[in-house]
Formats: C-alpha cells, sequence, structure tokens
C-alpha cells in the first residue's frame, strides 16, 4: 500500500514539474514568439499587398477631395448675386466645403500618420507617393487665391 502512495505521490510531482516546466518555458519564449509572429504577420503577401494598396488608396481618397473642395468653390465663385436664393445657395456651399475640409484633412492626417510607422504600414508605402501631405488644401479657385 506505502508503494502505491509513494507511486502516486512521484507521478503527481512529476506531472506538477512538466506543467510548470512548459508553463516556465512558453513564459520564457513568449518575447521571442511575439516578435517572430508579429514579424510573419506584417511581412506577410496577404499584408504587404493590402498595405501598399491602402495607401494609393488614401491618396486618391485625398485627391477626390481637393476635386470636390475645387468644384465646390467654382458652383460658389459662380453664384448670381442677384437670385433670390444667393444667400441660401451660399450657405449650403460654405457648409459643404466646410464638411470636405474636414474629410480630407482628417485623411490626409491618417496617410500622414501610417507613412511614418516604419516597422508596420509605412514600410509598403509606394517610393512614388509622397512622404507627407498637406492636411490643409488651398484651393486655386478659393476666393483671393492666387
Amino acid at each position: 500500500m506505502l508503494r502505491v502512495v509513494v507511486i502516486g505521490v512521484i507521478a503527481v510531482v512529476l506531472i506538477a514539474g512538466l506543467i510548470v516546466g512548459v508553463w516556465a518555458w512558453r513564459y520564457n519564449t513568449a518575447e521571442v514568439k511575439g516578435v517572430i509572429d508579429a514579424r510573419e504577420d506584417i511581412m506577410s503577401g496577404e499584408n504587404r499587398i493590402d498595405k501598399y494598396n491602402y495607401f494609393f488608396d488614401l491618396l486618391a481618397a485625398i485627391k477626390g477631395y481637393e476635386g470636390q473642395i475645387d468644384f465646390q468653390y467654382q458652383e460658389l465663385t459662380g453664384l448670381n448675386p442677384e437670385s433670390p436664393n444667393y444667400w441660401d445657395d451660399e450657405s449650403r456651399i460654405k457648409n459643404q466645403i466646410t464638411g470636405v475640409r474636414g474629410a480630407h484633412k482628417r485623411c490626409s492626417e491618417e496617410y500622414n500618420f501610417n507613412s511614418q510607422k516604419d516597422y508596420t504600414s509605412g514600410q509598403f508605402r509606394d517610393s512614388d507617393l509622397p512622404y507627407t501631405i498637406p492636411t490643409v488644401y488651398e484651393s486655386p479657385y478659393a476666393p483671393g487665391a492666387p
């Protein structure tokens, strides 16, 4: 009977030692494993293509906002002050310009922020794309523009 108890205690100690050993091994190698896993995720083909396209998509959106701002300023300068709806139209167009300028600023800041991430997404920005984009767009059609 004593022999069975001793074997049982030894078995429990060995199992506990194995569990603690596995846990210690995982704990001590977690940082290395995390770095390797992160690098594999960052350098995966899917991520590379996604981030590469991401910067082109952001730049296309930014250029689209700039076109909208230009168009709205053209509309604004084309208004007839004699029109009975002049003040309403002017207010509506100015509100639209404000909204599009805000979207342009947000998108430009996102582009600039992500292009600076050298370890992750920024390394996949095409070299032909600008490193940063001005966050405020000055339309050549704005009143008082040169």
